[in-house]
């Protein structure tokens, strides 16, 4: 899980100001309808997230 944080937090630096995370309470972070498909595909793909719950929490505007 530590290691899925620290990609997202490099992968944050490369998104929109639009954007900004946040935490669900005590949950996993899941991702913005937006961007699920796709950052659910690409970690996958590298074998980061087991399950779509896993991802993060991304949220438009600030």
């Amino acid at each position: 899980m530590e290691k899925m944080k620290k990609f997202i937090n490099r992968l944050f630096h490369f998104l929109p100001d639009s954007y900004c995370m946040v935490r669900k309470y005590e949950k996993d972070w899941v991702v913005d309808r937006n961007l699920a498909e796709e950052l659910s595909e690409y970690l996958s793909d590298h074998g980061v997230k087991n399950s779509f719950d896993q991802l993060l929490f991304l949220k438009k505007g600030r």
